[in-house]
């Protein structure tokens, strides 16, 4: 799953009605388990705030402080949380992972995940997505160049990442390089993030080419049909084939009430 999990988990500025990942799990994903399919996710944006009061305090009032900081951890704390469950619980299913923890007391980690001798960089959010303590706020350098030490070359490797590499601004050379070091066909790079079901060829600097499929969303949007991606894979040859599967959706323009008419 590529981020967007729950939009800030429905946590309100006074800290009310935040929406526990024990629910989440229980209202939505629980039934995949339970039906031996492992899911892992990433998360988005709509997961994560930035870390505004907590990295530079000197700008804040002290109840500014107190209240930007316990939003955002309270928001943050819930998406690094459910990440890391759901990468537990698809274990006894045949996931095993390695992770590589943020500088900063909160923020992403990214993951090396083996699936069925396929292998799965787990960037999360964004390669360029620092994390915060109440000492600063730091950049994802470490934990993105760890990740990319510990990848074997010579697997057949998705890419997960809720943003576009188009939308990464100072990473992207640093992510198209990463994936650019696979055979040709080897490695693809799966995003979100736009909503609509996109696709873009990058060349890594070697001479080896991937895609960026950035997936539609399970929803109706404004120019884009709902659906998913599914990937055809022999993990000795590569990815066979990525396909978009269409899902039945709102017509544009109707109105959601969450638990009523979707």
């Amino acid at each position: 799953h590529g981020g967007d999990i729950s939009h800030r988990w429905g946590c309100s500025d006074l800290l009310k009605a935040c929406r526990p990942i024990e629910i989440e799990f229980k209202e939505c994903w629980d039934q995949l388990y339970d039906a031996d399919i492992p899911i892992i996710s990433a998360y988005g944006n709509h997961d994560f705030e930035v870390a505004e009061g907590t990295g530079n305090a000197d700008q804040w009032s002290v109840s500014e402080i107190a209240q930007s900081t316990q939003l955002t951890d309270a928001i943050n704390t819930r998406s690094n949380k459910f990440v890391e469950r759901a990468l537990q619980r698809s274990e006894h299913l045949g996931v095993s992972y390695t992770a590589f923890g943020p500088t900063g007391t909160i923020g992403q980690s990214m993951y090396r995940v083996l699936f069925r001798n396929l292998q799965i960089a787990l960037i999360n959010c964004a390669a360029n997505w620092g994390s915060y303590d109440k000492s600063g706020i730091y950049s994802s350098d470490v934990q993105f160049n760890e990740l990319s030490a510990s990848l074997d070359r010579s697997m057949t490797t998705l890419f997960v990442e809720h943003y576009p590499i188009l939308s990464l601004i100072s990473k992207s050379e640093d992510v198209v390089d990463l994936v650019g070091q696979w055979e040709t066909g080897k490695a693809v790079h799966l995003s979100g993030h736009f909503h609509r079901a996109l696709q873009y060829q990058y060349n890594g600097s070697d001479g080896n080419s991937f895609v960026d499929y950035v997936a539609p969303y399970p929803h109706t949007w404004p120019g884009n049909t709902p659906g998913f991606y599914a990937l055809l894979i022999d993990s000795a040859i590569g990815i066979l084939q990525v396909k978009k599967i269409d899902i039945p959706g709102l017509p544009d323009g109707t109105t959601c009430r969450i638990h009523i008419d979707c």
